[in-house]
């Protein structure tokens, strides 16, 4: 191969790199604008209140969580004949 030849094609090669190379940068950065615009959406639709629908009618749910922690914790604190009573 003649000099030249052999410098065209690493021109060529260059050029093809950095063609590749910012289509693949272009690529990429559509995709995470296409997630940022997804996460946008789903930030602006309506968040709807549950509360009222997980609400229990006498106690509390935070209420009734720790109620069941606190019997948790004096069960393992009782000794077995007590265990016993109180199950009874």
């Amino acid at each position: 191969m003649e000099f030249e030849t052999v410098c065209l094609k690493v021109r060529n090669l260059g050029r093809l790199y950095c063609y590749f190379k910012v289509k693949f940068r272009n690529h990429i950065e559509a995709i995470i604008r296409k997630q940022e615009s997804q996460k946008c959406k789903f930030d602006r639709l309506f968040h709807e209140d549950i509360h009222s629908l997980i609400q229990s009618p006498s106690l509390g749910n935070d209420e009734l969580l720790m109620l069941w922690g606190l019997l948790r914790d004096y069960r393992k604190n009782l000794i077995n004949d007590r265990l016993e009573n109180m199950k009874n």
